[in-house]
């Protein structure tokens, strides 16, 4: 849905531009960005989202924004559902500067259907009373909630190390790295950690990449193992293989082949991961 009211004499500070709460999503291409801010959320189905060099899983629960020059592409890997916010406005600088200008977020364990309620709510009032001041106040209450989620204010250490990890897990990450983020010695990060996630920090990287690596493989990609291996974090294709089967039960090899055959094994994969340990 796109607006088309008047922007005004006095243009209020935020400003959306087009807002969907449910969407077929088709694959996109965008090599010089969108020309606009964006949040999406995915709330349904999977891809992948390619950006600044790296390739991320889309599933539920996966939500980000671009800011408008940033180049990025999501390919719809089978079903895949969003909802998203596009917008202006002279509010927008501030409020990002507010959380460090980021021209990308990533989350992946984000409240998607939650989202996708606030923009039913902007489809709405758009639909109906069409208050462009209301409007206003919603688009940014929406994307300060947003940002807000992932901020070092509303979050504990321990939480932005389980975030950092999040976005990195494809990357070489130490002990002592982690440690250093959370500002303490090795010993007591791993003690804090597990108490506070139930896992070893390890346990948890590990369980990013296998997840990531099953996505890959679910959505039919043709790339080998051992390269998919390598994308996900690990150096030993023969250790990845051991490790996938000891979580998902099945090998690489067979989780591709029944998505070929469209199986759609992702869910199933996924509650096994949850209560592998």
């Amino acid at each position: 849905m796109r607006n088309n009211l008047p922007p005004g004499d006095r243009p209020l500070p935020f400003r959306f531009l087009t807002v969907a709460s449910s969407f077929q999503q088709e694959s996109v291409f965008r090599p010089h960005g969108l020309g606009m801010h964006q949040i999406l959320a995915v709330t349904g189905g999977s891809g992948l989202l390619r950006i600044g060099g790296q390739t991320h899983p889309l599933r539920r629960g996966c939500a980000f924004y671009t800011d408008p020059v940033v180049p990025h592409d999501y390919e719809d890997g089978g079903g895949l559902t969003t909802a998203w916010l596009t917008f202006e406005g002279a509010g927008v600088s501030p409020l990002l500067a507010h959380y460090g200008d980021p021209p990308f977020v990533l989350y992946t364990q984000a409240d998607t259907d939650a989202l996708a309620a606030q923009l039913a709510a902007i489809e709405a009032e758009y639909c109906g009373e069409r208050r462009e001041a209301v409007l206003s106040a919603m688009t940014y209450d929406f994307a300060a909630r947003f940002f807000g989620a992932g901020s070092a204010h509303t979050c504990t250490p321990l939480d932005a190390v389980a975030r950092y990890m999040e976005q990195h897990y494809t990357e070489p990450l130490t002990a002592a790295q982690l440690a250093a983020r959370y500002a303490s010695s090795v010993s007591k990060f791993c003690a804090d950690f597990r108490a506070r996630f139930g896992c070893t920090a390890f346990e948890m990287i590990l369980r990013l990449r296998l997840q990531y690596a099953a996505d890959l493989l679910a959505t039919g990609s043709a790339v080998p193992v051992r390269e998919i291996a390598l994308r996900c974090g690990f150096a030993d294709a023969a250790y990845f293989c051991k490790a996938y089967k000891r979580a998902f039960g099945e090998t690489p090899t067979q989780t591709r082949r029944a998505a070929a055959g469209g199986q759609f094994p992702l869910d199933n994969v996924r509650l096994r991961l949850k209560t592998w340990g």
